[in-house]
């Protein structure tokens, strides 16, 4: 009489625990899908953090592969022995990453100071040249990629931007009224002519309306747009740009043009024709 509930209560009991199992393998097969998407998540942040930095890079101009500034000793120096006299001292402990060196400053502040003292648009290998010149003063294994990194960052602050039309950087809006009081006093300093950037003493500003500079390569192209009767070709900007006498350092002017436009508000692609300005515009 008593076998019947017995046996109803056990298939219960199975039924259950079988259930059980089912939603244990259930909450593991769960558990390694986000085990394996958190890694997935890990390497893409790594992947997106390489990215800023290239780009950083490619926008400065400065090439993907860097050596280390500082020269490795030569074997014949490996192999003198220590000298104890009282002349020669002990070398100083290396340095770490946020070393200041000489110049009192960190490697962000240093690095607005070398673009407010510069008369035009630097890169990055020609700030890290530059850094290295007044004294700073780093462990890194690849110091221009450090001023890479740092560059990117005080782009995303809003301190440094890119030069309109040329490879390199200028001060942004947010540095642009304290480099106007410091510019013309720290340009009087001597410079060393080792290590110096190109065009650091002898180009013209890229920025500002001082009497004789260029305009802009904005202002250039807006004006031919708006003097021409239909749309224009990247090519055909760009030769109507030089041929007014603007004068821009760059290898590919076309793409200069190209990355210049894409900037300007007001202009509109027409496909397979060019440019234009918008219509209410010019």
């Amino acid at each position: 009489m008593n076998a019947t509930p017995l046996n109803d209560l056990a298939r219960h009991i199975s039924n259950q625990e079988a259930e059980l199992q089912k939603l244990r393998r259930e909450f593991e097969d769960r558990q390694r899908k986000l085990a394996s998407l958190t890694q997935r998540k890990e390497a893409l942040q790594t992947q997106l953090r390489q990215i800023e930095v290239e780009t950083a890079a490619l926008v400065a101009g400065a090439p993907r592969k860097t050596s280390d500034p500082r020269s490795k000793p030569t074997k014949a120096a490996k192999g003198r022995p220590a000298r104890n006299s009282k002349g020669h001292s002990a070398k100083p402990p290396a340095p770490s990453k946020n070393s200041t060196g000489n110049v009192g400053l960190t490697l962000p502040h240093l690095i607005v100071r070398i673009i407010q003292e510069a008369r035009g648009p630097l890169s990055v290998s020609q700030i890290a040249k530059e850094a290295l010149r007044r004294g700073f003063t780093s462990s890194s294994g690849n110091f221009q990629k450090m001023v890479a990194i740092r560059v990117h960052e005080l782009r995303r602050k809003g301190a440094l931007r890119p030069a309109d039309g040329q490879a390199g950087f200028v001060l942004g809006k947010s540095s642009s009224n304290k480099a106007a009081s410091t510019r013309s006093s720290a340009l009087t300093k001597k410079s060393s002519s080792d290590g110096t950037p190109a065009g650091w003493k002898n180009s013209k500003p890229s920025q500002g309306n001082h009497q004789g500079e260029q305009p802009s390569l904005r202002s250039v192209l807006t004006t031919l747009l708006e003097r021409s009767k239909g749309p224009l070709l990247v090519r055909d900007l760009a030769k109507r740009a030089l041929a007014t006498g603007y004068h821009s350092a760059s290898k590919d002017f076309e793409n200069v043009v190209q990355v210049t436009i894409g900037r300007i508000d007001g202009i509109v692609n027409v496909p397979g024709k060019g440019y234009r300005l918008k219509k209410g515009r010019g």
